[in-house]
């Protein structure tokens, strides 16, 4: 009997732990998610959609799907980003993903609006 304690409160130590560092981890990073419409507001597949470290000036891309949503993960929680998007020849403008925004996953979504050519 005192076995089966002593490895049940053994599994529930081990259960706390794992919990505990599962938690901390996800602690240093955060993503942001998004969908990306066209001037009438419909999502708009295909569509690129960067985000760039404004630290480091490296830029990541992802290609939005049908649905328009994009999706980045692994990001600093200590850094500024910049998004942007095109669609074609024509970008969007930029937001911001701020140092300050204490959020684990944003939402930033995207619209082809005050479009310019490039």
């Amino acid at each position: 009997m005192f076995q089966y304690l002593r490895k049940t409160r053994l599994s529930i130590i081990v259960l706390v732990v794992s919990a505990f560092v599962c938690g901390s981890a996800q602690s240093l990073t955060r993503s942001v998610r998004g969908i990306m419409t066209g001037r009438e507001g419909a999502p708009l597949g295909s569509a690129v959609v960067q985000i760039e470290d404004t630290a480091t000036l490296s830029i990541r891309s992802f290609v939005t799907r049908n649905d328009g949503a994009y999706y980045f993960m692994d990001l600093s929680p200590d850094r500024d980003y910049i998004i942007r998007a095109h669609y074609g020849n024509v970008w969007g403008r930029t937001k911001t993903l701020s140092q300050f925004d204490s959020r684990k996953e944003a939402t930033v979504s995207l619209k082809l609006k005050g479009l310019t050519e490039q």
